[in-house]
Formats: structure tokens, C-alpha cells, sequence
């Protein structure tokens, strides 16, 4: 196509972690907030994954939460878990 570069796109790593035994990490949702921390949903450890935008990584879980698949905040920045298993979405 005319305009186009026919370079491969690059894709650049923002953080680095390992999952489970195996290696995996099952990543299924992901939200960023408005001062740039991303949170992601780690479905088999049961958790939610933070990193600022240093890449420091925290990780947090709430009495309940299982396999988590999707995240969501609201405009106060409330972050609302899906956790399919049990049928809920928590705040």
C-alpha cells in the first residue's frame, strides 16, 4: 500500500514477570488508570497485578477473589474484579 512502511511493527516490553510452575501467566484483563498504573487480572494466582509506570510491580487480593478474567474502573478509580467462577464482580 502507497504511505505504508513495509517494516515489521516493534513491539516493546513494558514489564517482565514470571506466572505459574510452568512459566504461564494467564493475563485476561487488563485497565490502565489516569496516572498510568496498569492492572491486570492473573487468573490462576487468584490475584490483581499492579505496575506503576517505573515498573514496579505490587500484587493484591481480596478475600474471595477467584480466577479473575476482567477488570473495570470508574471515573473515582474504583477497580471492579469479574470472577466468573463465583459468579460476582467485586470493588
Amino acid at each position: 500500500m502507497a504511505g505504508f512502511a513495509s517494516a515489521e511493527p516493534v513491539l516493546e516490553t513494558l514489564y517482565a514477570f514470571t506466572g505459574g510452575a510452568d512459566g504461564s501467566f494467564p493475563a485476561a484483563g487488563l485497565v490502565q488508570d489516569r496516572a498510568g498504573n496498569l492492572y491486570v487480572a492473573n487468573t490462576y494466582g487468584h490475584e490483581v497485578l499492579k505496575f506503576t509506570q517505573d515498573g514496579v510491580g505490587s500484587s493484591f487480593t481480596k478475600a474471595g477473589l477467584n480466577y479473575p478474567n476482567d477488570l473495570a474502573l470508574d471515573a473515582k478509580g474504583n477497580i471492579y474484579v469479574v470472577n466468573p467462577a463465583i459468579n460476582t464482580i467485586q470493588k
